[in-house]
């Protein structure tokens, strides 16, 4: 038990020594770096600049170390970056020797030494310098060309940059961040660059642009007498975005325009396809309008696709409106020019591979056959009359037998009938069969004019012995009436075929110049579209951002 106490009671005993020479150490640091800052600064005056002789220029190294690269506002030309200011310059004042004082460096608050009044002079939210300023470092065992005072303060600038659109959303930005001190000249401080490029070794690459290269340039304006470091940030855009979110739709909208001509035109859904897509571009315009500043230097390439998409919609509508016009023509209305039949029926088709089909032919259209014209309401007199030949003499006449009383049919009332029996199965005759009626009927005509002429000049007298079955039959008025309806049926039948056809014509030219507007703005189109987007000179290159951050701060840490 008292042996127990004993060894806890020398482990308190070091553990209280121990401690005891630990503070001792550090009061003992402390009081040297207060010391020494007592000594440095018996005397500073922070608001002088710290150069031995007044005519002498102090020398500011600086280096910018870009960590963030947050956005660039096209429409209002600014450029938001976040950076470091790595600031080095000599104060002769706060010089020391380490092996006097045992203190390498110290921290001091910046209020209490000189520091430079670097600005960025093209700041475009009118916060000139660095927000936060932290303290100074101080460093000892200063040679004649090395510098004891760093100080590094954060900043979030807003930089104004002149955005050229030309090329957008293919574009390539050069911005500009110009840095110099606002108070003094080049004869009192001179700036230089600590690297050639700016530093990116905490960069966070950027969603939106990629870093082609930073160099910085040491300029001296010799109307203000200043010295600036004029860091140039040559960026590009990534292109992924407006590709997928406006290039895409706007090709697929102007390709889909086309097909306004593909349409058939009775269907009334041309213009309303139209006027879709003619919206459809308005609402991208107007997009666009709000994303680019509102410059007149040169028109965007994107805008210059809206509108060459925009001219070819409405040409479009112009096209459509005449092609409406012709489908719907009637011969009541106009008459079809030759030049027009020549041009758009007979000259194009072949070109465009068009092959009108075949309207008489006898597998696409019922002709109406001698025994079954009596069936659709018409009927060859010859055949059921005898006048076969109306020219003959008497000799040649041959008789027939009388028809019988229930067949004697009104004509106009078996056309009525059969017309509405077989309304959906009557097929129109063609133009030749047609003539070929009417020369019939014209021919019966004749032949009864005829023979009651031959009656009357040989005073011929029907036996009164001969039966009814051999006398030969009688034209009565209501057969010759009929035949007259006949021919007048004939007639309109052919006066509707060829209205038919020529109304077919006018379609079929309104279908010609539909193929052919195809043909034409497909190419016009197609062309457009690759002159216009491929006129950007860096469309097709592929930026590896990882590659050439790697590559610029090799080259940063070797120069």
């Amino acid at each position: 038990m008292w042996m127990s106490f004993k060894i806890v009671l020398v482990c308190l005993i070091n553990w209280l020594l121990l401690f005891d020479y630990a503070h001792k150490s550090m009061v003992k640091c402390s009081g040297d770096e207060e010391r020494l800052i007592k000594k440095l600064f018996k005397g500073y005056n922070k608001l002088i600049r710290p150069v031995r002789n007044a005519t002498d220029a102090i020398e500011i190294t600086m280096d910018l170390v870009l960590l963030q690269l947050i956005n660039v506002y096209e429409k209002e030309q600014i450029m938001k970056t976040n950076v470091w200011l790595n600031l080095r310059w000599r104060d002769f004042q706060l010089e020391w020797s380490t092996k006097d004082h045992k203190v390498g460096s110290f921290r001091v608050h910046n209020e209490r030494v000189w520091t430079p009044d670097i600005v960025l002079f093209n700041n475009a939210d009118g916060n000139y310098e660095a927000s936060f300023k932290p303290n100074v470092v101080v460093y000892g065992d200063v040679d004649d060309n090395s510098t004891n005072i760093l100080w590094i303060p954060p900043a979030i600038y807003k930089s104004s940059c002149t955005i050229d659109v030309k090329y957008f959303p293919f574009d390539e930005q050069v911005c500009e961040m110009r840095f110099g001190s606002w108070t003094f000249d080049a004869q009192q401080v001179i700036i230089k660059r600590e690297k050639p490029m700016v530093n990116l070794e905490d960069y966070l690459p950027s969603g939106t642009w990629d870093i082609i290269s930073v160099p910085v340039e040491e300029a001296h304006s010799k109307d203000t007498n200043r010295m600036e470091l004029v860091y140039h940030f040559r960026i590009r855009r990534k292109t992924l975005f407006y590709t997928v979110n406006l290039i895409i739709p706007t090709v697929l909208i102007s390709f889909l325009s086309i097909f306004v001509f593909y349409l058939p035109t009775d269907e009334g859904e041309k213009m309303t396809l139209c006027i879709s897509i003619l919206l459809a571009l308005v609402v991208f315009l107007l997009l666009v309008s709000k994303i680019l500043p509102p410059t007149s230097m040169v028109i965007p390439l994107i805008s210059k696709y809206l509108i060459f998409t925009l001219m070819m919609n409405i040409v479009t509508i112009l096209n459509t409106v005449i092609i409406i016009n012709w489908n719907y023509r009637t011969p009541r209305t106009h008459n079809m020019p030759k030049w027009v039949r020549s041009v758009f029926i007979e000259f194009f088709p072949k070109i465009l591979f068009m092959k009108r089909p075949n309207l008489h032919n006898e597998a696409q259209i019922t002709r109406l056959k001698p025994h079954n014209l009596a069936e659709y309401g018409s009927f060859s007199l010859d055949e059921k009359f005898g006048a076969k030949n109306p020219f003959t003499s008497s000799d040649q006449i041959k008789t027939s037998p009388r028809p019988k009383q229930q067949q004697h049919v009104h004509l106009d009332k078996v056309y009525l009938e059969k017309k509405k029996s077989n309304k959906n199965r009557f097929v129109l005759q063609t133009s030749s069969e047609n003539e070929s009626l009417v020369n019939k009927v014209g021919a019966f005509q004749r032949a009864a004019k005829d023979r009651n002429q031959f009656r009357e000049r040989q005073n011929f007298d029907f036996d009164a012995t001969t039966s009814d079955d051999e006398r030969p039959i009688e034209f009565t008025p209501d057969i010759l009436d009929a035949a007259d309806k006949i021919t007048y049926i004939t007639n309109h039948i052919k006066s509707e075929n060829d209205y038919e056809e020529i109304r077919d014509d006018w379609k079929y030219v309104a279908l010609v110049i539909d193929r052919l507007q195809l043909y034409i703005f497909f190419l016009v189109n197609l062309i457009g579209t690759a002159v216009i987007l491929f006129d950007a000179p860096y469309i097709f290159q592929f930026v590896d951002q990882q590659k050439i951050l790697k590559e610029l701060i090799e080259n940063n840490k070797f120069k």
